[in-house]
């Protein structure tokens, strides 16, 4: 029986990752060149340039700071609501054969369709954003939800019962534990899809 071969060093590693980088940044650099039209496509020096300028002035901290607290409010609004619906459609059958069409529709649906319709409905400002934002997230965290909830054991929900324990209570200590890696992986693939939004 052999041995399996030795695991890379830290370094070795990431040598791979830091070349894919050095490559990227290097053929970057050679189209800012070759175009050379700074203002279709500036290179990687005039880029970190006018992020130090924007640093220095405060601007870019300013801006973070406004587009993290989209980011935010966007994620904890669509995921109370995709939590909650993707409960809902996984304990009742009734409610996800009347709602799943529903579902469906808003999961195809072009994120860039519902963006300008909210635009065009509330205006351009900030809850328009939001809004289209969640409006985009919020079947993606049911969908996920609703299989952690299709997939909870009936077994604990019966041991539940004969306990007679509050609905809080059975919430918190028999359903959520059961749903924690659905609602994890709704979270993470909500978080990466709304940071992609702004």
């Amino acid at each position: 029986m052999t041995s399996p071969p030795p695991k890379p060093g830290r370094a070795a590693a990431l040598l791979p990752a830091l070349l894919s980088l050095a490559a990227f940044v290097a053929l970057w650099e050679a189209l800012a060149a070759l175009l050379a039209e700074p203002g279709t496509l500036p290179g990687p020096l005039r880029v970190l340039d006018v992020l130090g300028d924007e640093a220095a002035s405060g601007r870019l901290a300013h801006a973070t700071g406004v587009t993290l607290l989209r980011v935010v409010a966007a994620f904890v609004v669509a995921m109370a609501i995709g939590v909650a619906l993707g409960l809902l459609l996984g304990r009742s059958g009734a409610t996800d054969r009347w709602l799943n069409p529903w579902l469906v529709i808003l999961v195809n649906l072009p994120a860039l369709v519902v963006t300008v319709l909210c635009y065009i409905w509330i205006g351009l400002n900030e809850l328009a954003a939001i809004t289209a934002v969640v409006l985009n997230k919020v079947p993606l965290v049911t969908v996920m939800v609703r299989e952690g909830a299709r997939a909870l054991r009936p077994d604990l929900d019966d041991m539940a019962q004969a306990f007679r324990m509050r609905p809080a209570d059975r919430l918190r200590h028999v359903i959520l534990p059961q749903l924690a890696p659905y609602i994890a992986g709704a979270a993470r693939a909500g978080l990466s899809l709304i940071w992609k939004s702004w």
